[in-house]
């Protein structure tokens, strides 16, 4: 017999690695930022689980400052993303649940590229997706992992988007 989630209150703490993109059209001729760099990226999330299938959580994620080798020299992004999304839980089993996340978020980028003596940031409102299981110890304490895909987190003026997607471990403490 598979036990649904507890309703109620829960925060999470997760850390784990980050995947960033860099776009190759800045929209500055002669500067080409294509690459792709990893960071530690931090996680920390309060949900609201308002039915045993149906939730909500506010998450904020730092991707961690990465420099990223491109053929215009090296861009050091730093990524920090706010998300709202809703959840959808299913169980698995009587301690593993299954646990997909659909929402909006804001993002913040800054960038630096001394050797092209370029620096941009930018402000976007990406959407949001994730998947992650929830492994309970206790009735109030699981252990995690996610993957969340936080979309276009920044925009050069005038040239494509960068993106971001973290994978992480943590816990969960229930209230």
């Amino acid at each position: 017999m598979q036990q649904a989630p507890k309703t109620g209150l829960y925060l999470q703490l997760g850390a784990g690695q980050s995947w960033q993109n860099s776009p190759a059209n800045t929209g500055n001729p002669g500067i080409n930022l294509n690459g792709r760099g990893t960071a530690t990226a931090e996680k920390v999330t309060a949900g609201f689980q308002i039915t045993p299938m149906w939730g909500a959580e506010l998450s904020y994620f730092n991707l961690g400052k990465v420099g990223i080798s491109t053929p215009g020299g090296v861009a050091n992004y730093d990524t920090n993303v706010t998300t709202a999304a809703a959840t959808l839980s299913y169980p698995l089993t009587q301690s593993l649940t299954l646990v997909g996340r659909a929402g909006v978020g804001y993002s913040h980028v800054d960038l630096n590229v001394p050797s092209q003596n370029y620096a941009s940031s930018s402000d976007k409102y990406p959407l949001v997706g994730g998947l992650g299981l929830r492994y309970s110890l206790t009735p109030r304490l699981a252990l995690t992992v996610d993957y969340d895909y936080l979309g276009r987190t920044g925009r050069f003026s005038g040239g494509d988007s960068s993106t971001g997607q973290v994978l992480s471990a943590g816990l969960m403490l229930r209230y």
